[in-house]
C-alpha cells in the first residue's frame, strides 16, 4: 500500500481545515517513532478521530473504515484513495486483519480504536484485543493517544466558534511477555494499552478506565521512560 496524490492532498487539506476550525493543541508528538511499523491507539468519541490524528502524525498512516463506505458514491471513491482497510462491522474480519498485518509489516502507522466503536458519551469502554494481536504478530511499536474537545465541533461550528482540541500522545511502548496469550493474558494486555490512554484523557473521560492502572507486566516503553503517570484531575 504506497500513499496516493490523493492521499497527500487529503493530509494537507484536512490539516488546513482542522486548523481553521479548531483550537488544536498537541503534546507529546516526539514519542512517535519517525519509522518502522506502529499502531497509534487512540480514544474513539467523533467519527472526525481518526483524520485528526492523522493529521498530526508526521508520517503516513492506514484508516480503517466499515464496510458500508466504500459502496458509497463518494466517500468510496476517497476510501480507495485514502490508504484505507474497509472492516465488516459485528464479526471477525479476517481479511481487514491480514490488511492490517500486511500494512504494518510494511512499515506504516496504523490507527486503531481499541474500544471498537464511538463511545456515545465520549468516556473509554472497554478494549478489545485486535490492536495487541496485530502488535505481537508484527513486533510494532504502539502509541497510546488520548484526544478530547471533539464532541463540541458540531454545536461551535453553528456558532461559528472555532472547538478547543487537545491531541496527546504517550510513550511508545511494546508489548512483551507470553507469544501465545491466554484468553486473560490477551485482555490483561489490552488493560494495560486501555489504562496508557486512560493516562491521556481528563478524569471524566477515563471511563472503565478511572482507577488507578495496574503494575504493568505486559509493555515496556521503548525509550524506557519513567512509568506512565496518570493526568492531573
Amino acid at each position: 500500500m504506497k500513499a496516493t496524490p490523493l492521499r497527500h492532498f487529503g493530509y494537507w487539506l484536512f490539516g488546513v481545515l482542522f486548523r481553521l476550525v479548531l483550537k488544536l493543541e498537541l503534546v507529546g508528538r516526539e514519542h512517535i517513532p519517525p519509522t518502522g511499523p506502529l499502531i497509534a491507539a487512540c480514544n474513539h468519541a467523533t467519527f472526525l478521530d481518526p483524520f485528526m490524528v492523522d493529521g498530526e502524525m508526521g508520517r503516513p498512516m492506514v484508516l480503517f473504515a466499515k464496510q458500508e463506505v466504500m459502496s458509497m458514491p463518494l466517500f468510496g471513491f476517497l476510501a480507495r484513495y485514502y490508504m484505507v482497510i474497509p472492516v465488516a462491522r459485528g464479526e471477525a474480519d479476517m481479511s481487514a486483519m491480514k490488511n492490517a498485518l500486511r500494512v504494518l509489516r510494511e512499515g506504516y502507522a496504523l490507527y486503531v480504536a481499541p474500544e471498537g466503536t464511538r463511545s456515545k458519551t465520549g468516556a473509554l469502554q472497554q478494549g478489545k484485543v485486535g490492536a495487541v494481536v496485530m502488535a505481537q504478530r508484527t513486533q510494532a511499536a504502539v502509541v497510546p493517544c488520548g484526544i478530547w474537545g471533539q464532541k463540541d465541533l458540531i454545536p461551535n461550528l453553528k456558532r461559528l466558534r472555532r472547538t478547543p482540541v487537545r491531541i496527546q500522545f504517550g510513550p511508545a511502548f511494546r508489548f512483551v511477555g507470553p507469544t501465545k496469550p491466554s484468553k486473560e493474558e490477551h485482555q490483561a494486555m489490552t488493560d494495560e494499552m486501555m489504562y496508557r490512554i486512560a493516562a491521556l484523557l481528563p478524569a471524566e473521560q477515563r471511563g472503565v478506565y478511572a482507577g488507578p492502572p495496574p503494575a504493568f507486566q505486559y509493555t515496556v516503553n521503548l525509550d524506557e521512560a519513567q512509568p506512565v503517570a496518570l493526568a492531573p484531575r
